[in-house]
C-alpha cells in the first residue's frame, strides 16, 4: 500500500496527519512540503519505519517512509538539471526490491514548469528497467496535455483514477487531481481511494499495488 499526501507549509492543525496515516496503515508514505508546520509531526510519525529525510532547506520539503529498509539514491543536480523536490530511495521488501521516487514538481504557470516535467519523465525512463514507483504532488491535474506528455515520455501508467485532491480546505469541493501515484510494468492496481480530512490543502491519495517480479510480455 502507497500513500501520497502534500501535508502543507501552513497547515493548522498538522496532529491531523499522523491520525489520518496510521489509519491508513501505508507500507510506503510519500509526502511533501514536510519542513514547515508538519515538520515535527512528520518526524515523529510512524516510528518504527524507514525513512528518508528532507535536506531541510528550501526548496527542499520532502520525506520518504518505508515499512521496509530504504536506502537514499543520490541524483546529480548540475547533470540532470534538476530542482531538489525530487527524492529516490531503493526499498529491500520481503518479496524483492524496488525504487520509488517521491515529488514535487513546478506548478504549471512557472516558467519551468514543462522543462520540469520533461526532465522527470527522462530519468524515470532512463531507471524503468527496475521495479518503479512514482508518487507525488506533480501540479499537473488529471487529463491535461501535460500529464499525457508526462506518461508517454515516462512510459509509466497512472495507477489512481480520476481523484481531485485540490483544493481540500476551501468552501468549494476539490475539483482537479494532481496527486498521483505511478507505476512500471512490474505493478498492478489493487484499488485506489482518495484521504479526506488529513487538514492539508491537498487530500491523499492511497493505492494497493501488486508486485510482479517480471512484468507481463507485451
Amino acid at each position: 500500500t502507497i500513500l501520497s499526501l502534500s501535508t502543507y507549509h501552513a497547515h493548522p492543525t498538522p496532529a491531523q496527519i499522523t491520525h489520518v496515516i496510521k489509519a491508513e496503515g501505508p507500507d510506503i508514505a510519500i509526502l511533501q512540503e514536510t519542513n514547515h508546520a508538519s515538520a515535527k509531526v512528520v518526524e515523529a510519525l510512524l516510528p518504527e519505519f524507514h525513512r528518508i529525510h528532507s535536506c531541510r532547506k528550501p526548496p527542499c520539503h520532502l520525506t520518504t517512509l518505508s515499512r521496509w529498509p530504504i536506502k537514499r539514491v543520490h541524483i546529480g543536480k548540475s547533470k540532470h538539471g534538476f530542482h531538489p523536490d525530487l527524492q529516490i530511495g531503493d526499498v529491500t521488501a520481503p518479496f524483492g526490491t524496488f525504487r520509488v521516487m517521491n515529488v514535487h514538481l513546478k506548478r504549471p504557470y512557472h516558467p519551468q514548469a514543462e522543462t520540469v516535467l520533461a526532465q522527470t519523465a527522462q530519468l524515470i525512463r532512463q531507471q524503468s528497467n527496475r521495479p518503479f514507483l512514482v508518487a507525488g504532488d506533480f501540479n499537473t491535474a488529471t487529463g491535461s496535455f501535460g500529464l499525457a506528455r508526462f506518461e508517454r515520455a515516462s512510459g509509466l501508467k497512472r495507477l489512481n483514477g480520476f481523484l481531485p485532491t485540490y483544493p481540500a480546505n476551501r468552501f468549494m469541493p476539490a475539483f482537479t487531481g494532481i496527486d498521483h501515484i505511478y507505476g512500471n510494468a512490474h505493478w498492478a492496481n489493487a484499488g485506489c481511494h482518495r484521504i479526506r480530512g488529513t487538514g492539508s490543502d491537498h487530500h491523499g491519495v492511497v493505492c494497493r499495488v501488486s508486485f510482479q517480479a517480471k512484468p507481463p510480455s507485451r
